[in-house]
């Protein structure tokens, strides 16, 4: 009995531990899964090869460690995507951006004109209605601004990368940090600075061009798979 409950502990300790280690592997889960696949095998003979208890952070290090030593094994920043391709994804993202953007003004529109599809409204609905409306427009501009940072710091990509496979990783090979993607989106939400991106990629002439604020954040865009 006791032999069970000692196997099950260890099962669930580690498969917590690797739930961990996958967390800090960017891509999605095809990719992770590809990742750690040799890594579980190690866990498991390790387990197999002693009847003592295993402590996976003891015995193979902290899962933010382990991830970057398994994402650097991976040599996925021999990867890099050439600007085409990354400007690609960027029309992409504008597309998706641009399609929900202007769904929202619709509805902003037809919000604050609410007269025209919605009358008769009670004063509290006519007031909610062209709050609402208004909010539409404050939320469009906004919504610009987090589509960048949330959708990288969670998924490492967006759709536009998505759909070519691209991916925002540190230049060790490793998962982003938070503070990374806000350096590296600055282009996105303050405009002038894209100059400092622009003036240096004709100077360099490079297809594989990275960008200055990739540079100061310290990652790259790789093409995974």
């Amino acid at each position: 009995m006791f032999f069970y409950f000692t196997l099950g502990y260890f099962v669930f300790f580690n498969q917590k531990y690797i739930s961990l280690v996958k967390k800090h592997i960017p891509g999605y889960n095809e990719i992770k899964k590809d990742v750690l696949e040799q890594f579980i095998l190690d866990i498991q003979d390790t387990i197999d090869s002693t009847d003592k208890e295993i402590d996976p952070i003891s015995e193979f290090g902290e899962p933010k460690e382990v991830a970057a030593k398994l994402c650097q094994s991976q040599n996925w920043i021999d990867n890099i995507a050439s600007l085409k391709i990354r400007s690609l994804a960027f029309v992409f993202d504008i597309i998706i951006i641009g399609m929900i953007f202007s769904g929202m003004i619709i509805l902003s529109n037809m919000l604050i004109n609410y007269e025209v599809l919605l009358d008769p409204l009670t004063d509290n609905m006519k007031i909610f209605v062209t709050v609402m409306g208004y909010l539409c427009y404050v939320l469009a501009p906004i919504f610009y601004v987090l589509y960048w940072f949330i959708l990288e710091m969670i998924s490492d990509t967006s759709p536009g990368k998505r759909i070519l496979n691209l991916y925002v990783i540190d230049v060790n090979g490793s998962k982003t940090q938070k503070k990374q993607i806000f350096i590296r989106n600055l282009t996105k939400i303050i405009f002038p600075v894209l100059v400092f991106d622009i003036i240096p990629f004709f100077l360099e002439r490079n297809h594989k061009y990275i960008r200055v604020y990739d540079q100061a954040a310290k990652t790259i865009v790789v093409k995974l798979k």
